[in-house]
């Protein structure tokens, strides 16, 4: 399921000026469960260590290469 969304700048504008609003339509258009988790990703620590970054780094690589072929702009984020 691909959420992605662009916004016009007037709607980038009025969403910057108005964060409640922004809220409540990101929880309309995506969904309370998926900014739970949003939430939920944020407020966690992750410690790096070397192995981990080289992990992630072959993860968003993988992620960059699924891109560069499908054309698809969709990212599964790593945590």
């Amino acid at each position: 399921m691909d959420n992605a969304v662009s916004l016009c700048a007037y709607h980038h504008r009025y969403f910057t000026e108005h964060p409640v609003e922004f809220t409540r339509w990101l929880e309309d258009h995506l969904g309370q469960g998926h900014l739970d988790l949003l939430l939920e990703k944020r407020n966690g620590l992750l410690r790096a260590t070397k192995d981990l970054r080289k992990e992630v780094s072959a993860h968003y690589r993988a992620q960059f290469q699924a891109y560069e072929a499908s054309g698809e702009p969709y990212f599964i984020s790593y945590n």
